[in-house]
């Protein structure tokens, strides 16, 4: 009969153990293997999709070739972060590449969150107007773009969304003259493929001849500021035609006191809001604030800055972008700066608020996004 031996249960419990480590390493590999750094896996994270603010202030900034994006709260006007962009689209970030954005003289964009740039262009990129997504961000975004002969761009600055019927005005400066050519203001389709204009308000009828800024009411009024003439200029277009008509307004004469005026908005009440870079560039700039149907040589109700004086706690020196906010914000663009003031500000008002950033660079035009 055999011998009965001793059960080693020290030596079972380690068996076990050891299979249970064993099983728990497999598992582990099978989720995706060694995570650790050095693991060999070097594939980046894909970055988060863009989420458009409910309510969103874009720059176009000729100086980085950049548009940039800051929330707004909504119950405030104010800008929520100063400190972080909601996106900086093209610009700094890749430098030397067409994205679609090359010295951008205005900015418009829909209440989707469709933005619309006006480009001046450079050497190496034709005079544009391009077309971004809603969700538009970063270095290389996709973009649709009117360009080229048919486009008949040669300068264009300012750029505003008609919403009915759709459409986009661009206020397009020829510079140098050129025989037979008029500056006026361009009407293009917001669909891609489209390149030749829809409409324009153009001819020596007009009297344009230095357009900057062009802005609509609630009429659908168009308003041209013709910068070198110290005017802006209301026209009342059929969409869609080619228009030489008269305007039906001229804000102009010494009472008004626009001195080389650059872009122009106006808020829901009817207000119009001139940003002034003045002639004397020694001399700080100002916004004139007139009333609704302004016309003829009139005196602002209301002027932010203090016109003659030195630098003044507005901080105005050269105002150039204006846009308003249905919260009562106004925002102010210069050099390398946004400025938020309360709409209703006047005289010697400080800013509420004073955002700088990289991105931020000889910044143009400004728009933006209502809830």
């Amino acid at each position: 009969m055999a011998e009965n031996k001793p059960v080693n249960r020290t030596a079972i419990v380690l068996a076990l153990l050891g299979v249970m480590v064993v099983s728990i390493l497999v598992y582990v590999f099978s989720l995706g293997g060694d995570q650790s750094a050095g693991s060999g896996d070097s594939t980046p994270e894909a970055p988060p999709p863009f989420e458009k603010p409910a309510s969103e202030v874009l720059v176009a900034n000729v100086g980085s070739n950049a548009v940039v994006g800051y929330a707004i709260d909504g119950s405030t006007g104010l800008v929520a972060d100063v400190t972080t962009p909601s996106r900086v689209i093209g610009g700094s970030l890749n430098p030397g590449s067409w994205v679609g954005i090359r010295s951008p003289f205005g900015v418009t964009v829909d209440s989707g969150g469709k933005i619309f740039v006006s480009n001046q262009g450079d050497a190496a990129s034709p005079p544009s107007v391009t077309l971004f997504p809603a969700d538009a961000d970063g270095p290389t975004p996709n973009y649709d773009i009117h360009t080229g002969p048919a486009a008949q761009l040669s300068k264009p600055q300012g750029i505003v969304l008609r919403r009915n019927p759709r459409a986009l005005l661009v206020s397009n400066w020829i510079d140098p003259p050129v025989a037979g050519q008029f500056s006026g203001v361009l009407e293009f389709s917001t669909q891609s493929g489209m390149n030749a204009p829809t409409g324009q308000i153009a001819g020596v009828a007009t009297t344009i001849s230095t357009p900057m800024g062009v802005a609509l009411d609630a009429s659908t009024n168009v308003y041209v500021v013709d910068a070198a003439s110290d005017r802006v200029l209301i026209f009342q277009p059929q969409p869609g035609t080619r228009s030489n008509g008269a305007p039906i307004g001229v804000i102009s004469g010494d009472q008004t006191m626009l001195d080389r005026p650059a872009h122009v908005a106006i808020d829901g009440l009817g207000n119009v809001y001139v940003s002034n870079l003045r002639s004397n560039k020694s001399k700080p700039g100002y916004v004139t604030i007139f009333p609704p149907n302004s016309n003829g040589n009139v005196a602002p109700v209301r002027v932010l800055g203090v016109p003659g004086a030195s630098l003044g706690t507005t901080q105005l020196r050269q105002p150039i972008g204006v846009a308003v906010h249905a919260r009562g914000t106004l925002f102010v663009t210069q050099d390398d700066e946004l400025l938020v003031f309360a709409s209703s500000a006047s005289g010697n008002d400080a800013p509420l608020q004073r955002i700088q950033h990289p991105g931020l660079n000889y910044a143009t035009a400004v728009s933006v996004r209502d809830p």
